[in-house]
Formats: structure tokens, sequence, C-alpha cells
């Protein structure tokens, strides 16, 4: 496959994943009043520090901000859970998980023999910034659709249509918009269902590394339109 420049393609500043970074993290900072430690990686989980992101241009970033007070995180996920509806409409992907625990510490050091300890709890938030456009291809004329048997029906009526993926839901760090994926090597696709054979000339659509598989699967792409029925055929 033909990698493409995407990030012309549109206005988006090509260091916005960055300053999406930068408000989150003054968002969180502003709700609690402290600065927090924080993790930064990048799509191979490798791990990142602020000034690479500042040199560098990402189309994804995963981030862990720690130890927020439970008493900020009906706040936090508000803020968060605010923010996300706004990216969505810049085709920018925000998802998050938190996980809690338990932090014990001694109020009074000098008499250990009370062993008086006051439990907190707080929570690490781990949070996924991602273009969902991030780097255009040109697929090879056939690429393959698999899915289950159950759809065969409506797909020879009504072509294959996009919808939310929901494998993934629940899972932060997969999270997709609505899309259609395919694989652009028949032999990468899963063969306990239907492959559906697609016809890239005959039809519009611009296609996409997968967001998140590319790194696992080199030929895994992504498109954001519908395909008619005229345009495939089960194999």
């Amino acid at each position: 496959m033909k990698h493409l420049l995407s990030i012309t393609e549109y206005t988006r500043n090509p260091q916005y994943l960055k300053s999406i970074f930068k408000k989150i993290y003054r968002g969180v900072y502003k709700i609690t009043g402290e600065k927090l430690e924080y993790k930064i990686k990048d799509d191979k989980h490798n791990d990142i520090n602020y000034t690479d992101v500042l040199k560098d241009n990402y189309l994804y970033l995963e981030f862990e901000i720690q130890s927020v007070d439970q008493m900020f995180i009906v706040k936090v996920d508000k803020y968060l859970d605010s923010f996300r509806k706004q990216l969505e409409n810049q085709e920018i992907i925000l998802s998050y998980y938190k996980s809690g625990y338990n932090r014990q510490s001694m109020i009074d050091l000098v008499n250990s023999l009370y062993e008086s300890t006051k439990t907190e709890y707080y929570y690490h938030y781990y949070i996924y910034i991602k273009d969902n456009k991030g780097q255009r291809i040109k697929p090879p004329k056939y690429v393959y659709h698999a899915t289950n048997k159950k759809n065969s029906d409506s797909i020879s009526k009504n072509g294959i249509k996009i919808s939310p993926p929901k494998n993934y839901k629940g899972n932060a760090d997969l999270e997709y918009m609505p899309s259609i994926f395919a694989m652009a090597d028949k032999k990468n696709v899963w063969s306990n269902e239907d492959i559906w054979q697609i016809d890239t000339t005959k039809i519009p659509n611009k296609w996409w590394q997968d967001l998140n598989l590319h790194n696992r699967y080199k030929d895994a792409i992504m498109t954001f339109d519908d395909i008619p029925p005229n345009t495939i055929e089960k194999i």
C-alpha cells in the first residue's frame, strides 16, 4: 500500500494533539489545585517526555495523570466528558478510564505505638487522544472486510454501513469513531467469518491506516463512508 500525505488535507495544526494534552492537564490542575505527576507514551506505548511531545508531531498520545484525590473525580470526569464531545466534532478521539487505590499515611509518627493511620483514596487517569484520520493510504484494487455471517443478507441488500465498533466498547485504548474496517491482504482476514471483497476503484471512499491496529497489522485499514452493494462480493 502506498502512504499518502494526510496532515495537509485539512487545516488542523499538526501539533494539535500537544495542545489538547496541555488543555487537559491544565483543566485537571484547575480542578485539583495540584501539579500532579504524569507519564506520556506514543502509539507504540514507548515512554516519551514532554520535550519529545513539543518537538515531534504525534497522531496518537496516551498519558497517565497520577494520584487525583477522590474528592475531585466527579468534576474531573465531567470535565473530560465535556471536552470529549467538543473534540468529536473535530474528528479527535478522547477516551479514558481511571483506576483507584488506597494510600495510607501516618497521622502520628511520634506515637507509633497506636499505629494511627487514615486511608486516602486516589485515582490514576489513563487518557488517550488520537487523530481519527492519521495516515492516508492508497489501497489496492481489492480489499477485504470480515463480518458475522448473520449480516450477510443485510449486506447483500444494503451494502456495508459504518457503525460504532461494538467489540471495543469499554476499552478506552481501542475506541473508534463509526467506521468500516478491512484488510488489504486477504490472507490476514479472520477465516471464521464471512469475507466480502470490496472493489475500491468503484467507490470514492478515502482509506486510512487502522487507528489502533496498524502497529500489529500493517495492512489493516479503515474508511468512514458507507460502501454500496454493487461494489462488493462475498467470497
